[in-house]
């Protein structure tokens, strides 16, 4: 099961559990609907919540913040594992990612900052791809996110 399919069928239940019009758009932004990007905002700052997989955990759900200081992203990010149990960590941003639209951060877990993060944005989507060498029970994957607040 990929991540873009978690939001949905978590979307869907929702709705068909609710059968509400006002339900479903609440479910959808809960789920991992996203909300518009005002024009005067650094397009990746905001918190991003979303489903992940990874090769060792398997699914959980990351939540990244981001907010410019100084010209540059910095930020922190936590995940809370399917199968029980929550890694968090910082961020800060180490330039492009060599593909438009995309940015590579240094990071890692509490115990460390042995690890990259790189975050794509498309639309009212962030794509994220990490890789971690100091996290227990989190080592290499990827999620889809959407904003839920600026």
């Amino acid at each position: 099961m990929n991540a873009r399919s978690v939001v949905s069928a978590c979307a869907r239940r929702t709705c068909a559990t609710a059968g509400l019009a006002l339900l479903c758009a609440a479910a959808t932004v809960a789920c991992g609907g996203g909300a518009p990007v005002p024009s005067d905002v650094e397009p990746f700052a905001g918190t991003w919540r979303g489903p992940l997989e990874d090769i060792q955990s398997s699914l959980g759900v990351m939540e990244i913040h981001l907010a410019e200081r100084s010209g540059s992203l910095q930020g922190t990010w936590s995940v809370a594992l399917a199968g029980g149990g929550t890694l968090s960590g910082e961020i800060a941003e180490e330039g492009a990612g060599g593909i438009p639209a995309t940015r590579q951060f240094r990071g890692g877990c509490t115990s460390g900052r042995n690890g990259f993060v790189w975050l794509r944005i498309s639309g009212e989507t962030l794509g994220v791809q990490f890789l971690f060498m100091d996290c227990q029970g989190l080592s290499y994957g990827a999620g889809r996110l959407n904003r839920i607040s600026f």
